[in-house]
C-alpha cells in the first residue's frame, strides 16, 4: 500500500511540475515600420538581367509570419513570445529569402540567397537606418540600377559558411525598402540587376 501511495504522489508531483507552464518573460513583437520594410505581400515576381542580359525570374511564395515561444533558460519553463515574417522567392537554381525576426535586444532583418543550394547571406538590426548600420553594412543615398534610380539603399557584404564550391559566387547585396534586393554582385565582377516587379 506504501508503494501505491508513494507512486500516486510522485505522479502527482510529475504531472504539476510538467503542467505548469513557465511564466511569460516578454513579449517581441515587429512593428508596422519594420514589417513595411518587405515592401511584397506574396507571390510577385520579380525579374532580374544580368551584364549580358540574361533574364533571371524568381517567383514568391506566400507572405508567412510565425510567432514562436523561446525558453529563457536551461532548467526552467520561464519563456518569451517572438514574431518572425518571411517570403521566398525562387526558380529551379537560385532562391532569395528575406526574413524579419524580434529579438530581446534587437530586431534583425535579414536577406539570404541560395545558388545550387550553396547559401550566402547578410542580416541587419531592424528597422533598417543609417544610424544602426555594422562593419560592411553601407548606405546609398541613391544607387542607379538598370537605368533607374533607387532611393535609400542599403548594402552589405554576402558571407557563406565552409568551402564555396560554385563560380562566380554572390558577394553583396543592395536592398531598398520600397523593392526589395535590387542589385546582387558577384565574384566576377558581374550583377544582377533588378529589371522588373510584378506585382
Amino acid at each position: 500500500m506504501k508503494n501505491y501511495i508513494f507512486g500516486f504522489i510522485a505522479f502527482i508531483i510529475i504531472l504539476t511540475m510538467y503542467s505548469c507552464k513557465g511564466k511569460l518573460i516578454g513579449e517581441f513583437y515587429l512593428s508596422s515600420e519594420m514589417k513595411a520594410q518587405i515592401p511584397f505581400k506574396g507571390f510577385e515576381k520579380i525579374y532580374f538581367n544580368t551584364d549580358n542580359r540574361t533574364v533571371f525570374l524568381l517567383s514568391g511564395d506566400d507572405r508567412f509570419y510565425q510567432i514562436y515561444e523561446s525558453s529563457e533558460c536551461i532548467n526552467c519553463r520561464d519563456y518569451s513570445l517572438f514574431e518572425k515574417e518571411w517570403i521566398y522567392f525562387k526558380d529551379n537554381l537560385h532562391e532569395l529569402r528575406l526574413v524579419l525576426d524580434t529579438g530581446r535586444d534587437n530586431n534583425y532583418f535579414s536577406i539570404g540567397f541560395d545558388v545550387n543550394e550553396t547559401s550566402f547571406g547578410c542580416s541587419f538590426i531592424s528597422p533598417l537606418s543609417q544610424e544602426t548600420l555594422r562593419d560592411d553594412e553601407l548606405y546609398h543615398d541613391s544607387l542607379v540600377v538598370n537605368n533607374k534610380t533607387y532611393h535609400n539603399v542599403f548594402s552589405d557584404t554576402l558571407t557563406h559558411i565552409g568551402s564555396i564550391g560554385i563560380d562566380p559566387y554572390p558577394i553583396r547585396c543592395y536592398y531598398s525598402t520600397g523593392f526589395g534586393v535590387v542589385k546582387i554582385d558577384f565574384s566576377d565582377s558581374t550583377s544582377w540587376e533588378l529589371e522588373n516587379i510584378e506585382w
